[in-house]
């Protein structure tokens, strides 16, 4: 009795404990780049409100330079889809991207990078995913952040770190999404 009772205590935390999600640190996906900012929020302009969009865009005025590294701070596993590579300012689809897959429905997506030898799946911190693109539905080269919860769309994860213009090379925290 005391064997299954210990045993279900044991699969109980196990469970409880999977599905547990905690706040990572966020970091620019654009190494050693001076220019690397913050160019849209949660509404497209930074300038002036056109909608809804949910997430950080991050660029650096060039496009298929830099790479694209994973921003979450820490070894995750990036699931990479990708195949295209697009500088023409030009929308094309589909996008490539990157994503993690975290507890309780948590997803960190970062979009758009042109596909390069580092675009793979695969166990990294910080790793290259790509160079700085604009596949999908991208009019210039930047990193798309987002980060969504049952494909909700969450924007708390960034607010109080950074604001439009901000700089957001490698070493500048962007955020704390729970992952």
């Amino acid at each position: 009795m005391k064997l299954r009772m210990l045993s279900s205590v044991v699969a109980f935390c196990v469970v409880s404990w999977a599905g547990a999600a905690a706040a990572v640190e966020a970091r620019g996906p654009i190494w050693d780049d001076v220019n690397a900012k913050v160019t849209h929020t949660t509404y497209y302009y930074c300038n002036s409100a056109n909608g809804f969009h949910g997430s950080l865009d991050i660029g650096n005025g060039t496009c298929s330079v830099w790479n694209m590294r994973g921003m979450l701070v820490g070894s995750f596993f990036w699931n990479v889809v990708s195949g295209y590579s697009n500088c023409l300012g030009t929308p094309q689809t589909p996008p490539n991207y990157a994503y993690v897959n975290g507890g309780s429905g948590y997803r960190f997506f970062q979009y758009h990078h042109n596909h390069n030898a580092s675009s793979a799946s695969k166990t990294c911190d910080r790793c290259a995913l790509g160079l700085v693109g604009a596949t999908g539905q991208a009019y210039g080269a930047h990193t798309h952040a987002q980060h969504n919860q049952n494909s909700t769309i969450l924007t708390a994860w960034y607010s109080g770190y950074v604001t439009c213009g901000s700089k957001s090379s490698g070493n500048h925290i962007m955020g704390r999404p729970a992952m």
